[in-house]
């Protein structure tokens, strides 16, 4: 973690870095900024409580994840490199419960991002030198 409040910014003291069961290629951060959603070099999303840096919850999500991202309402996106995205939903306990909801895409995701608004979510892929903007739809109620 960085210390943002230093000039330079630095390590921030304390557990650093904070261990997770497996790899990382993408972080987010929850919308109250309890928990840090880690995901990447395994088959698991891992959360990390920020105030006490220690990982509390580790989710099978499958599918080699690369990217993550969490939206004001709590959806969770979480895309892969084999060609998935995932919808799920984070609980005020930090726990993502997956809704089934699984969008096969064929191609390599990349990346994903949350409008701010959180009703709407993309998918980010590069075919033949071209990025390709996927639609997820964030918010089950609209």
């Amino acid at each position: 973690m960085l210390d943002l409040t230093t000039t330079p910014p630095s390590l921030a003291s304390g557990i650093n870095p904070i261990p997770v069961s497996s790899g990382s290629t993408d972080l987010a951060v929850t919308p109250d900024q309890r928990y840090l959603l880690v995901c990447g070099g395994g088959e698991t999303l891992s959360v990390i409580d920020i105030a006490s840096r220690a990982e509390v919850h580790t989710i099978f999500v499958g599918t080699d994840p690369s990217s993550i991202a969490v939206s004001p309402n709590g959806a969770v996106v979480v895309t892969s490199r084999l060609g998935f995205a995932r919808r799920g939903t984070l609980d005020a306990n930090g726990f993502v419960a997956g809704n089934g909801e699984n969008f096969l895409v064929s191609d390599t995701l990349i990346s994903s991002a949350i409008a701010p608004g959180g009703q709407y979510g993309a998918a980010f892929t590069l075919v033949n030198n071209k990025v390709k903007l996927l639609g997820v739809r964030c918010n089950p109620d609209c």
